[in-house]
């Protein structure tokens, strides 16, 4: 039984340490309204310069907090990237890989994503990465084999063990910021042919043992109907959980949902 997960990317939104702390604090306080969540995952991810806030607020709680890049090696010559080094000392668990900004703005290459997937694993951090970022509205035959080539590049020579804590958040790029998610429909679809790709690749057992979840423009109205789907293990939200309410309503959903399966 793969754990729901509830993930949120701030971006760079909120940047100083005084808004981020008040966020952290009505968001912790929101969550732990929800009463206990043992049986969940939180994964938090606030702009680079606010880790330590993160550190301050959630550490020894449920709530997991990790960065939104890494360089591709332990450290090095890589000016202005973050060490995983780093994370780790801050007592982050969790790395978001892939996102379709780093690959646009940044022109990440699945080779660069590969080696940082492979970083993250080499090091027990869970990696998160985000999958099925392209364009145009694909579906059926034409969005499995986007798939098939897509994972095989990023997971290139490296060995997946059942027991290696990995989460795919399907994000296309054509529901990012937007106004509505991606139709529920769509997203169902796509995640079931994900796991297919994933068994065809890595053998049925393994790709039962990896998380997937939806991203891009998740609101408290939509995430019920998004995760009511056994393939979709929870939801990686953006703008619309900057309120602590909103996004207590939408841990509530996932909540709702993944419980009563």
């Amino acid at each position: 039984m793969r754990r729901p997960i509830i993930a949120m990317n701030f971006k760079n939104y909120i940047n100083t340490e005084s808004e981020t702390t008040t966020l952290f604090k009505q968001m912790k306080q929101e969550l732990t309204s929800l009463g206990n969540l043992d049986d969940m995952d939180v994964y938090l991810f606030p702009s680079m310069g606010s880790l330590h806030v993160a550190r301050d607020i959630f550490e020894g709680s449920s709530i997991s907090y990790g960065s939104q890049n890494i360089a591709p090696e332990k450290n090095g010559a890589f000016t202005g990237e973050y060490s995983i080094e780093s994370l780790i000392d801050i007592g982050g668990d969790v790395v978001e890989i892939g996102h379709y900004e780093r690959i646009t703005l940044f022109n990440e290459s699945r080779e660069l994503i590969n080696k940082k997937i492979k970083l993250t694993l080499e090091n027990e951090l869970t990696p998160l990465i985000c999958v099925g970022s392209e364009e145009t509205i694909l579906e059926g035959n034409a969005f499995k084999e986007y798939m098939q080539d897509q994972l095989k590049s990023y997971f290139k020579g490296i060995i997946i063990n059942e027991t290696d804590n990995i989460v795919l958040a399907y994000e296309p790029a054509w529901a990012i910021g937007k106004k509505e998610a991606a139709p529920v429909e769509i997203v169902h679809n796509n995640h079931r042919l994900i796991r297919e790709v994933l068994s065809e690749l890595m053998g049925e057992q393994v790709a039962q043992s990896i998380h997937l979840i939806y991203g891009g423009s998740v609101s408290k109205e939509n995430a019920g109907a998004l995760v009511a789907s056994k393939e979709v293990d929870g939801l990686f939200i953006g703008r619309f959980g900057h309120d602590p309410k909103n996004f207590r309503e939408i841990s509530k959903e996932i909540i709702m949902k993944k419980r009563s399966e």
